[in-house]
């Protein structure tokens, strides 16, 4: 990329290093190692950290079905179950118009560490915070499932909700018990 980021654009010229895109990428080669290195410790220490976050955004109806179908067959052994997941909301902080869709998928997949809202965005933003958020779905009773083979419709049982998304009108669902 031409330097590191996250860093003054002439660092590298300050350095003396104008160009030298090896040495930034040893550099960066290095950090990686370093830093994955202090996760596992971290992990096997118990402990957990901000940057140990794993993103995930709703995907778009054009791949809904097949991101579904990935996840939830891979149930509790996929990454992103066993992650300690940051799932986005989508689109505007203060009108969320995908609320539903991000809302189901998000209790669709969630593992044991999950949250669902936004990253930092600035103290200048207005979030909106929706009665949906306030709720209490309970706990999972399984993994997700697709309802056929081929459906692209999706479910899991809360104990104080059931839920769905179907890919097929892009359409998710919460519905308390």
């Amino acid at each position: 990329m031409g330097g590191p980021t996250e860093e003054d654009p002439h660092c590298l010229v300050d350095m003396g290093r104008d160009g030298d895109i090896g040495w930034t990428t040893q550099i960066t080669d290095n950090w990686c190692s370093v830093r994955h290195r202090a996760f596992q410790a971290i992990l096997a220490a118990g402990g957990w950290f901000w940057q140990m976050f794993s993103l995930f955004s709703t995907p778009p109806a054009s791949t809904c079905s097949e991101t579904l179908r990935v996840l939830c067959q891979s149930g509790a052994a996929s990454s992103y179950y066993n992650a300690t997941t940051m799932h986005a909301l989508t689109g505007d902080h203060a009108t969320l118009p995908n609320l539903a869709q991000d809302l189901a998928i998000f209790l669709l997949l969630r593992g044991p560490y999950a949250f669902l809202g936004f990253g930092w965005s600035g103290c200048g933003v207005t979030y909106t915070f929706p009665e949906e958020m306030r709720l209490d779905y309970g706990v999972p009773v399984g993994l997700c499932v697709e309802t056929e083979p081929g459906s692209a419709v999706f479910t899991r049982e809360w104990t104080k909700a059931s839920v769905k998304m179907d890919c097929n009108s892009y359409v998710g669902s919460v519905t308390l018990k």
